[in-house]
């Protein structure tokens, strides 16, 4: 007969998000991405965590070509 697996401790919660799922740079100045920041940013209060997360992907996206100056990430938002 074979016994079932018993685990010494219990396992590890790791939060949703650790800044990559949720993170980005986002330019300064391009209406689009400052539209999709507020979405994230709203999105994780709300708990919506895959509206967030495909904001923050688009942003992602869309940012290649801008003037990368460094902002808080939504998952990063506090307040």
């Amino acid at each position: 007969m074979i016994d079932s697996v018993r685990y010494s401790q219990a396992p590890i919660e790791r939060p949703l998000d650790d800044g990559w799922l949720y993170g980005y740079v986002k330019p300064h100045g391009c209406g689009v991405c400052d539209a999709l920041d507020g979405q994230a940013r709203a999105a994780i209060q709300l708990g919506q965590h895959r509206t967030a997360y495909e904001a923050a992907e688009e942003i992602r996206a869309h940012s290649d070509g801008h003037d990368r100056t460094p902002t808080p990430a939504a998952g990063t938002v506090t307040s």
